[in-house]
């Protein structure tokens, strides 16, 4: 199989969870076969003692599905597409936690990734939480409809979120139409100053995180 597109991961762990003796929350995963590009970036919740398990879980769970029925997703509507997603998370994330004698709701994450039919060139984002896609057109950062959802209470949407995929943001687009595309994390997209909307990039993008005290994981994950 021949590689197409080319990746740059980033991740640094936050001064909150140094501090405190904890692991980085953040998960990237990402995958690339005949048929189709993934890329997926979730946000564990601190509040929740396997957070970060529920993160590798929401993105390999959706990266599985998108593997199995990703010319089905293409082709359904934006609704069902959410919600069998989000389902299909929750049925996995249960199965874990039912094994494991856990509380589901101790695995919530954000999750956000984008799925690319090498075919044809559509690509599908999906965004739950407060992480984030952006798509890259001549340099400048352009938010994917979507992004950054938040409860009454001013928390955010979680895999775990009752009828989270109510809440759930996703759209169909021709990945042809930018140059690449960027999924952050909170802890990222807080952070950053302005001139990366305009500008972007990986190496300037890291270099700024390194040089900067953040209290929230950072984590990005470039594709193109």
């Amino acid at each position: 199989m021949k590689q197409i597109f080319n990746k740059y991961i980033y991740s640094k762990i936050g001064e909150w969870h140094k501090k405190n003796n904890k692991e980085n929350q953040d998960t990237v995963y990402s995958f690339e076969n005949d048929d189709i590009v993934f890329c997926a970036v979730a946000d564990g919740v601190s509040s929740c003692k396997n957070s970060k398990v529920g993160a590798e879980l929401a993105c390999e769970a959706a990266g599985k599905l998108c593997r199995q029925e990703y010319k089905y997703f293409f082709a359904i509507e934006k609704d069902t597409a959410k919600w069998l997603i989000v389902s299909y998370i929750q049925k996995q994330i249960l199965k874990y936690a039912e094994r494991n004698k856990q509380k589901p709701e101790d695995y919530a994450s954000t999750l956000c990734f984008v799925c690319i039919d090498k075919h044809s060139k559509q690509m599908m984002t999906f965004t739950l939480g407060d992480s984030r896609i952006y798509f890259i057109r001549d340099k400048e950062a352009i938010p994917c409809v979507g992004s950054a959802q938040y409860c009454e209470d001013n928390r955010t949407y979680v895999t775990m979120t009752k009828n989270a995929d109510y809440e759930a943001a996703i759209t169909f687009e021709d990945f042809t139409s930018c140059d690449s595309v960027l999924l952050c994390t909170d802890g990222v997209w807080r952070n950053f100053s302005n001139q990366f909307l305009k500008i972007m990039d990986c190496d300037l993008l890291a270099e700024y995180l390194d040089a900067h005290n953040i209290s929230d994981d950072c984590t990005f994950l470039y594709v193109a």
